[in-house]
């Protein structure tokens, strides 16, 4: 195997970072952080975005950027992270329907899910902004 753009010769896939290739032990409930530049690039390119529910919240990374713009409506997480509501399983957890948007870093193992829950409780109108990796595509 040639050796990648970084000088290891692990596989493409070990260098996405998927599961089946991992070479060390991963977070467990897949837990990484966004950095909050994400959220603030976010809000330049989608300002109208309101009453935004941060469903996996976990440090507040995202949520605490839009709470300080005023645009912060609920951020929760099934983990207890420091931040927000928790014990708040979105998958399962069946309100019914929001009335914002909903942005987040869902746990990768469970990001259609998470999209497809997402899609289903909001109005028409509002948007679910997702940070994903782009192998979700």
């Amino acid at each position: 195997m040639i050796n990648d753009w970084s000088g290891n010769k692990y596989s493409v896939h070990t260098c996405n970072g998927n599961r089946n290739y991992a070479t060390i032990e991963r977070e467990s409930n897949d837990y990484y952080a966004t950095d909050p530049i994400a959220a603030i690039e976010l809000i330049k390119l989608e300002p109208d975005l309101q009453n935004v529910w941060e469903c996996a919240c976990g440090e507040g990374h995202i949520a605490k950027v839009f709470s300080s713009e005023g645009k912060l409506g609920y951020a929760s997480d099934l983990v207890n992270r420091g931040y927000g509501s928790h014990n708040i399983d979105f998958l399962s957890n069946n309100p019914f329907y929001w009335e914002g948007d909903i942005v987040t870093n869902p746990p990768y193992k469970f990001a259609l899910e998470f999209v497809q829950k997402a899609l289903d409780i909001i109005p028409i109108g509002r948007k679910v902004c997702m940070f994903l990796k782009l192998t979700f595509l």
